[in-house]
């Protein structure tokens, strides 16, 4: 029983370091495009030749977001969400970011956006952050 229990410690740290050779790997592959790309060297076909999900993706864009394609921009309440530039030039919207009741402050497309923290389940539709309100100021001393 202790030997299976050795077999799958050494089979999942096997497993991490892997994963963790390609998170590095991916992350100097990132640094080098980006050096690429402030010298001149690249092209945006390069650059959408070696993303992970290509802007043009139909997975991302009807799956993943719930949208579709328009030869326009996104107007009114939807939201831009890709662009694809192999033909024409192609949008990819979606709907707007809807708050939950749970969520105080509105929803936002960027989690990086949310300078307290993200409030989980706040908002409904795919990449929709709920950002948590300011922490409320320390009572005054003496009172």
């Amino acid at each position: 029983m202790a030997r299976l229990h050795l077999l799958f410690l050494v089979f999942t740290t096997v497993v991490m370091a892997a994963l963790a050779t390609e998170t590095i790997n991916a992350e100097d592959n990132q640094e080098a495009l980006k050096l690429a790309d402030q010298q001149g060297d690249l092209s945006l076909s390069d650059l959408m030749d070696r993303s992970r999900r290509p802007g043009c993706s139909n997975r991302k864009c009807l799956r993943w977001y719930r949208g579709w394609w328009a030869a326009e921009p996104c107007q009114g309440d939807l939201r831009q969400v890709a662009i694809c530039n192999k033909k024409e030039k192609m949008y990819c919207c979606a709907h707007a970011c809807e708050a939950k009741k749970t969520c105080p402050t509105g929803c936002t497309n960027n989690a990086s956006d949310c300078e307290f923290g993200v409030i989980p389940g706040g908002c409904r539709g795919r990449q929709c952050y709920c950002c948590m309100p300011p922490p409320p100021p320390p009572p005054a001393p003496g009172k």
